[in-house]
């Protein structure tokens, strides 16, 4: 019974006090970050391959 509590105070980040319980979040953060900024970058390219696209297909308009 004792792991288990134990492992409780683990999961919630009170068992080494604030200190930890900053360490945990930070490094949450950390790990979701990239996540975030993936969508970031994927988001850009795909709005500026539009742009161009959308800026070839005008051209070729005009040229015909």
């Amino acid at each position: 019974m004792q792991a288990r509590a134990h492992d409780s105070a683990l999961h919630k980040a009170s068992l080494f006090g604030p200190p930890y319980s900053i360490f945990v979040r930070a490094r949450g953060l950390a790990i979701a970050m990239p996540s975030g900024s993936g969508v970031y970058i994927w988001w850009k390219k795909r709005a500026a391959r539009e742009a161009h696209s959308a800026k070839k297909s005008l051209t070729a308009k005009i040229d015909a």
